[in-house]
């Protein structure tokens, strides 16, 4: 189930990508949150915790993102 959710985010996120022209940002947006989460145990804690809500979780994003990656990547 979560490989078919997964899925689809995905494509929607590369079809977005590249209908925008951003195909290679995006890439390194992936890149680098994918990076930040998966060396700070504390993050990537966080963002694993089920008990955690979808709402605290959305602005600690925006909180450590903003600025940092494209907005189509944070609003992702």
């Amino acid at each position: 189930m979560l490989s078919r959710i997964s899925r689809r985010y995905s494509i929607a996120l590369y079809e977005e990508a590249k209908s925008t022209g951003t195909l290679d940002k995006i890439a390194e947006d992936v890149d680098s949150v994918i990076n930040i989460i998966e060396e700070n145990r504390d993050l990537e804690l966080f963002f694993g915790s089920p008990i955690i809500d979808h709402v605290k979780k959305a602005a600690i994003i925006r909180e450590i993102f903003e600025g940092k990656i494209s907005q189509l990547m944070l609003n992702f």
